[in-house]
């Protein structure tokens, strides 16, 4: 559900804007949802000419709800503003939210962007087997919510490229866990676990955010 491209055909200061990304809904009212990729992007903006000017499409919004059962993600989950063009803005990210008890069926990337566009666990986070399935997070600047345990069945490598605030609000298991960058608050109120496990060492925690840092 990708925005279109613009299609600019005159050198005239005034580009074509990008599409806004379709948005993803995915409801089941009694039952397990399993979920390959899904890429919601932004289209890119278009100029003739380098002052041009025309701004990127939005991101769709992402949502996945199961009354009934868990969610497994298999794939990637994208929803990416689209490029400027000339002196334009990059379309803003948008958000991706998981409702409902999820489970890593492989290791995934979940992505917004460099702008805007939240990403949310609203329940637990678990992978398929302990320790194996790793996650990537990129969130510009919005914010990454970890709303229930994270672990269960522990992550592997977990990595945050970047977000504004990152809150986990229970426990977090994990190979590791690693914040390369962060403009706002990283608070963790329960214990973080990256001890391992039997034939598994235990990784690093490595935090990098230009706000507070909370753990406890």
């Amino acid at each position: 559900t990708t925005g279109s491209a613009g299609n600019d055909t005159t050198d005239n200061t005034v580009g074509m804007a990008g599409g806004v990304g379709g948005a993803v809904t995915i409801t089941a009212d009694n039952g397990k949802v399993g979920v390959a990729a899904i890429t919601a992007n932004g289209g890119a903006a278009d100029g003739v000419g380098g002052d041009d000017l025309a701004n990127g499409g939005a991101g769709g919004v992402v949502g996945i709800t199961s009354t009934g059962g868990t969610t497994t993600l298999n794939g990637n989950l994208s929803s990416v503003g689209g490029a400027l063009a000339g002196g334009g803005v990059q379309g803003a990210g948008g958000a991706i939210t998981s409702n409902i008890a999820t489970v890593l069926g492989s290791s995934i990337t979940v992505d917004t962007g460099a702008t805007a566009g939240t990403i949310t666990f609203a329940s637990t986070l678990d992978g398929t087997t302990a320790f194996a399935e790793d996650l990537t997070l990129t969130a510009g600047t919005g914010n990454i919510d970890f709303d229930g345990i994270v672990g269960g069945t522990a992550l592997g490598a977990v990595l945050i490229n970047s977000a504004t605030n990152v809150v986990a609000d229970a426990a977090f298991t994990a190979e590791s866990l690693t914040q390369t960058a962060g403009t706002g608050l990283t608070t963790f109120t329960g214990a973080v676990d990256t001890s391992g496990g039997n034939n598994i060492a235990g990784g690093v925690v490595n935090i990098t955010t230009n706000g507070a840092i909370t753990f406890g």
